[in-house]
């Protein structure tokens, strides 16, 4: 039994023997006695013994309120120590959070840069063969030239410049056809590797940014 419900107790002690003597002052009242001295003296007693009461349940309400107060007053300091250390492990997380976002920040920007190079040699790639295009064109009109030359030197008559000129205009539509068929093959290439470096970026993404799509201007 704890100190509240050993005054809660005697509070009811004290409130049972009041009343008991509440009894006996109106039986008092009521009664002839022989004794007046006697019935006088009875009277008196229980009224100290009743203001003593009164006295002691003062004290102890008085008592258990400043027990009470003490009580709220360690239950607000335990709060107040539970409420810091719960900010201080709330601030733990969130700083190994941020440490995580960090670090998945610089494998996410890593991986970014790594498909920009490689972006960047898909385009030089790009530019080789263009040049090789125009170097092979180059060539194909040189060769053209001298055919020209060799065929206006060796051939005077019509059926010969006849035949020159469709040689030249087959030759032009050669030409043609490889141009177009390089630079279409250097931008298929160019575009499956573009597409191999999002599909890449999209499997290697965090969990935590399932939500966003790889564009291709995010990424350059």
């Amino acid at each position: 039994m704890n100190r509240k419900q050993k005054q809660e107790e005697m509070r009811r002690e004290r409130e049972l023997d009041l009343q008991f003597l509440n009894q006996i002052l109106e039986q008092q009242n009521l009664e002839e006695i022989k004794e007046k001295a006697k019935r006088d003296r009875i009277k008196e007693e229980a009224r100290q013994y009743q203001r003593w009461i009164l006295e002691m349940m003062k004290k102890e309400e008085e008592d258990t309120k400043q027990l009470d107060d003490l009580i709220m007053q360690e239950n607000e300091r335990s709060w107040q120590k539970r409420l810091e250390q719960w900010n201080k492990e709330q601030k733990a997380r969130e700083k190994l959070m941020q440490e995580v976002m960090e670090e998945r920040q610089k494998q996410i920007q890593a991986r970014l840069d790594e498909a920009k190079r490689r972006r960047e040699e898909s385009l030089a790639e790009r530019d080789r063969l263009k040049q090789e295009m125009v170097e092979a064109q180059l060539r194909q009109q040189a060769e053209m030239e001298e055919k020209r030359r060799f065929l206006k030197e060796n051939q005077g008559d019509i059926l010969d410049q006849i035949r020159y000129n469709d040689f030249k205009k087959q030759e032009k539509e050669k030409q043609k056809q490889a141009e177009q068929r390089a630079q279409l093959y250097a931008e298929q290439m160019y575009q499956q590797k573009l597409k191999e470096e999002l599909e890449k970026l999209e499997r290697d993404k965090p969990s935590q940014f399932s939500h966003l799509k790889v564009r291709k201007n995010n990424i350059f």
